[in-house]
């Protein structure tokens, strides 16, 4: 089964996932060791949505196993800084699962979009027994 990674993950400015996410890794390669940010008031307005966009990634991982899911809430992570710019990014993580491997799969929203503008996400398999 093959996948469009552009056509299932558009982005603003016609700006592919892939791209974004090698931008935002070589901008800020701490960012995988983010620690979760403090609790915040309530969920953040994107959670559905980074859920769905999960789900929607798991599933091209795994080119197209049904077994994928999400499960619990995506958690704020630290923010981080956008390559150029004063802008800054909302980090949503959400846990996923296909068959027996688990996934951390983050996504990046423009903070303080009520639109919920993607700007990356990142997909990392867990290693098992950790």
């Amino acid at each position: 089964m093959s996948h469009s990674i552009k056509a299932a993950f558009p982005l603003r400015n016609g700006t592919c996932a892939a791209t974004a996410l090698a931008l935002w890794m070589l901008a800020s390669p701490s960012a995988a060791l983010a620690k979760p940010a403090a609790k915040a008031q309530g969920p953040h307005p994107c959670e559905g949505a980074a859920r769905e966009v999960a789900l929607k990634l798991l599933r091209l991982q795994s080119d197209g196993d049904e077994r994928a899911s999400v499960e619990g809430d995506a958690t704020l992570q630290k923010p981080v800084k956008a390559p150029k710019g004063k802008a800054k990014y909302d980090v949503l993580q959400v846990m996923g699962f296909v068959y027996k491997a688990t996934f951390r799969v983050r996504v990046l929203y423009l903070q303080g979009d009520a639109s919920c503008a993607r700007v990356g996400m990142e997909i990392v398999e867990m290693p098992a027994g950790g």
